[in-house]
């Protein structure tokens, strides 16, 4: 059947109305009209793609609902059918749609039948990307890895492409770093099925591998689900790094992707390995990736100033501020309020106007953490101002906020008005309301309040919310005194952290409001969740020898021998537009004079392409001792010793710094210089105490073993090399 449609006649009034349906993303129209414009041939090739196409988008609407996905299915099936009779024109794109289908929709036993029918077709029903679809959701079926890596290298031979299997190796080199440069018959989509697959099998130094080769080919249009599968998938502290990174090339990531990256952020609570400023790093960490996203071109989201707001009231759950006096108690409050004004301005300045859910936020995390009822007040009145009406939740926040205060009187009101809420709508109060109460009820030590409303309201409730309840009360006298990420800071502390943030805010404010908000080559961001610098630049090479490396392995050789004779290594890096197709060593044709080609964010593509390159490296860092340290962890636990808690929220960075400099016998210089004084003594005593491989007491120390093996590669050059699995200590996928 050929893959265009013909008409020996103007089109019918049912295909007319099929591609007006198709525009309007209509299913249902689009289902009943289908099997007609089968019947009567009319459906082409691009038809058919818009169809599969209709069918993956709606489901992604729609996944929660399971009428829908029932009918999404049965309508895949058809299509699926229809293309395995030869009824429809054979339309690869719109298999990439269905197999992408089958893969969210956890089909996989659909997706994997389907595959293989088409495999045993001709290349009119298949191509690289549906290669790379196909090994998407084989991987998340659980294929082997081995395998998904021979169907990766069998897709490079059979669609060869202009030399693809080489453009796409970690080590090919582009001929002009300046330029943005095209590949015909490369498929980016291919590259990303063989990264999901290597992600999610955990061999995470060719993920990032096949990551830092999308990025030298297309260093400003890396599709975004890219970035995601790190986010989603690696430690916190990677996934904060790849998402700036994302905002760096100019990438717009999705709303869910922020949200996801915030709500990461905002669960982290006190670990060993964190200093005692974590609350204001972490505060600080959200406004930085959320000023990044909104300068590479993002939409910020309501539900992006409730997890800030959240945030600030977490600084409040240390025991220095809950046992300060009045003076100190009142200072940092008002600064603490200040912040949120703020915050909610620069949400507003973004288009972002107040939402219930950040009003409910103020109401439980900063007014029952500060003890201000007015608060309370305010916000209800500012709630209706804006043309909204208090929820179940916002009735929820108020508990909160009464046991955070210890009010019996406000608890007890704020009880009987949600009880009454309910009743007015003809309901009762369900699970969340009856523990919301228990837990509140139990800051004031008056878990009897809660027998009391039980009996009132017998009627109402059930054996299993009975028990429920119950639970929840002695499961709260059991959990003691609520701790925040900020526990060990001092009052203090927590003012000049609030004071930091403030003024965070209020710059981000002023560059929207003046409208001067400087790109992010003018005005970098900091590229890690704890604000510190870079590892390689700081601890292991200078930016010279970083740059040098750079050109050795990102250049033709003989062009970098030249260069290194004439003496400036930064040099190649400024690179020279060749001509299309011009060979990298080939002669420089006169009268190139193109402007130079720069990414959404105001890099030119030379220099984000190395900045890209830093990042890589930093990242192969941070996970190689994450993965070093973890299956230190294992062995230990296998071979029966005790394994101290660790928490890896803020990464590893910190690590590396505090022994790289205590090893050079150095003075650190960390954000917080008391904390990284303490680390580096205590890291030289337990380097002179303790054997290479004895665990620590899990403070703050990582087993000196892990650390050791990166001290010996002090050489940025050979660390780079081993990261990238150059010095032949890994193994790298071709």
């Amino acid at each position: 059947m050929t893959g265009t449609r013909r008409f020996d006649r103007r089109p019918s009034e049912e295909y007319t109305l099929l591609a007006h349906e198709l525009g309007a993303a209509n299913l249902d129209e689009v289902t009943r009209l289908y099997p007609a414009l089968l019947q009567s041939s009319q459906l082409g090739k691009n038809d058919v793609r818009k169809v599969a196409q209709l069918i993956h988008s709606t489901y992604r609407r729609d996944s929660e609902q399971k009428p829908r996905l029932q009918a999404l299915l049965e309508f895949a099936d058809t299509l699926v059918r229809d293309t395995r009779k030869q009824a429809v024109p054979s339309s690869p794109y719109a298999y990439l749609h269905l197999l992408s289908f089958f893969k969210e929709a956890r089909q996989y036993e659909r997706g994997y039948e389907f595959w293989s029918w088409l495999a045993k077709q001709d290349d009119e029903y298949v191509n690289p990307a549906v290669y790379g679809a196909v090994i998407e959701l084989l991987a998340y079926h659980g294929e082997k890895l081995g395998d998904l890596e021979q169907m990766y290298v069998s897709a490079l031979k059979r669609f060869p492409g202009t030399f693809s299997e080489y453009h796409l190796s970690p080590r090919a080199i582009v001929p002009d770093r300046a330029a943005p440069m095209t590949f015909p018959g490369l498929h980016v989509t291919l590259l990303q099925g063989i990264l999901t697959a290597r992600i999610l099998h955990g061999d995470w130094r060719n993920a990032y591998l096949a990551l830092d080769t999308a990025l030298r080919l297309f260093p400003t249009q890396v599709p975004r689900r890219f970035f995601e599968l790190f986010l989603y998938e690696r430690p916190l502290a990677e996934g904060y790094q790849v998402f700036l990174l994302a905002c760096r090339s100019g990438v717009n990531m999705t709303g869910h992707a922020v949200t996801r990256l915030l709500d990461r952020i905002a669960s982290l609570k006190p670990g060993p390995f964190e200093s005692s400023t974590n609350g204001v790093v972490l505060v600080r960490a959200m406004l930085n990736a959320i000023d990044a996203h909104q300068r590479a071109g993002g939409k910020l989201h309501a539900v992006a100033s409730g997890v800030v707001i959240k945030a600030l009231g977490d600084l409040l759950l240390s025991r220095s501020f809950t046992s300060c006096n009045s003076s100190d108690r009142e200072r940092i409050v008002n600064v603490l309020l200040d912040t949120v004004r703020e915050t909610i301005k620069l949400f507003a300045s973004h288009g972002i106007p107040p939402s219930l859910s950040m009003f409910n936020n103020i109401i439980s995390a900063v007014a029952g953490r500060t003890g201000r009822t007015d608060i309370i007040e305010n916000v209800l009145r500012d709630v209706r101002a804006v043309g909204l009406e208090p929820d179940e939740i916002t009735r929820r926040a108020i508990l909160v906020a009464a046991g955070d205060m210890r009010d019996m009187e406000l608890l007890a009101a704020s009880w009987q008005k949600l009880v009454e809420a309910d009743a007015a709508k003809g309901l009762q109060p369900e699970a969340p309301d009856w523990l919301t109460l228990a837990r509140a009820a139990s800051k004031l030590n008056n878990a009897a309040f809660v027998e009391e409303q039980k009996v009132l309201l017998a009627h109402t409730l059930t054996q299993g919310l009975n028990i429920k309840i119950q639970r929840e009360l002695d499961r709260a006298k059991a959990r003691g005194p609520e701790v925040g990420m900020s526990d060990s800071l001092s009052t203090a502390a927590i003012e000049d952290g609030l004071r930091t943030i403030l003024a965070d805010v209020l710059r981000m404010s002023k560059a929207v409001t003046d409208g001067q908000q400087a790109n992010l080559y003018e005005n970098p961001v900091v590229m890690s969740i704890d604000m510190s610098p870079s590892i390689l630049g700081h601890a292991f090479a200078s930016e010279q020898e970083l740059m040098s490396l750079y050109d050795e392995l990102t250049t033709d050789v003989r062009q970098y021998r030249q260069t290194r004779k004439e003496g400036d290594p930064s040099r190649t890096l400024q690179g020279t537009r060749s001509a299309p197709h011009q060979r990298p060593d080939s002669e420089p044709q006169e009268g190139v004079n193109s402007p130079i080609a720069t990414s959404p964010t105001g890099f030119p593509l030379d220099k984000l392409r190395y900045e890209n390159w830093k990042s890589i490296n930093e990242l192969l860092l941070e996970a190689d001792i994450y993965e070093t340290q973890r299956q230190h962890e294992v062995d230990q636990a296998m071979s029966g010793a005790p394994v101290p808690r660790r928490d890896y929220g803020l990464g590893t960075r910190s690590w590396v710094f505090t022994y790289a400099k205590a090893a050079r016998g150095e003075r650190f210089v960390h954000p917080d210089a008391t904390i990284a004084k303490q680390r580096i003594t205590r890291a030289k005593a337990k380097a002179e105490e303790k054997e290479p491989g004895t665990e620590t007491d899990g403070n703050t120390d990582v087993a000196l073993d892990t650390v050791e093996s990166f001290l010996a590669d002090r050489d940025g050059r050979r660390l780079v090399l081993r990261l990238r699995g150059l010095d032949g200590s890994s193994t790298v996928c071709a």
